[in-house]
């Protein structure tokens, strides 16, 4: 059996591997042939051995690459490049404060105290009372008027029927009504009425006759 020395070049040792396949391939089928070793080895080429090739190591070494292990957006640290720290985002500002300024309170205008009149006499207190100035407006029911030339006179009816004529200038109600008008419809007085802040005082008042159907 040819035997084929080691040699350090993977290409020379899988050619030694070839060859000494090759040979036991040749011996093998001698034997099933009936020859022997020594007229195989006279038909066998021996192939001269290559001289081994010193390869230098090459150790791998990645660079310049994203860390998996750091956070995306971080700052890449090498060998070649000096460490730099992370800024720090400065702190969000506050939310401004809406400050409301309350309204002034008022204090609401107090008016002043009016002195309080008391009723006294009427101003034509002393004058003669007529007999209509008995009863009140409500009491008291204008009839028509009746007309003498240039005179106009009023007709009153009293509570009790009675109807009574009066003319301009003449008073009938409790609160010293004046006539001051005497109309077909309705008779016009001014009557003295007291007020506490003012005392008396004047306010026009009407008779009206009522709608007949």
């Amino acid at each position: 059996m040819l035997t084929i020395s080691a040699c350090d070049d993977p290409k020379q040792q899988m050619a030694q591997q070839m060859q000494q396949s090759q040979v036991e391939q040749t011996q093998s089928d001698n034997r099933s042939q009936g020859k022997l070793p020594s007229q195989t080895l006279s038909t066998t080429t021996t192939m001269p051995v290559q001289a081994a090739e010193l390869i230098t190591p090459y150790v791998y070494a990645a660079t310049g690459l994203r860390s998996p292990f750091k956070v995306h957006g971080a700052v890449l640290v090498t060998q070649n490049q000096p460490q730099t720290q992370l800024k720090t985002p400065p702190a969000p500002s506050p939310p401004p404060v809406l400050v409301v300024a309350q309204p002034a309170q008022v204090e609401p205008v107090q008016p002043e105290p009016v002195a309080q009149r008391q009723p006294g006499p009427p101003p034509d207190a002393g004058r003669p009372r007529q007999p209509l100035e008995a009863y009140g407006l409500s009491e008291l029911i204008y009839r028509g008027m009746m007309a003498t030339g240039n005179t106009k006179a009023g007709l009153i009816q009293r509570p009790d029927g009675a109807v009574l004529r009066v003319g301009l200038g003449q008073y009938l109600g409790q609160r010293s009504g004046r006539i001051v008008e005497i109309t077909a419809t309705q008779i016009n007085l001014i009557e003295t009425v007291f007020d506490p802040q003012v005392g008396y005082k004047p306010m026009p008042a009407s008779l009206i006759a009522p709608i007949s159907r």
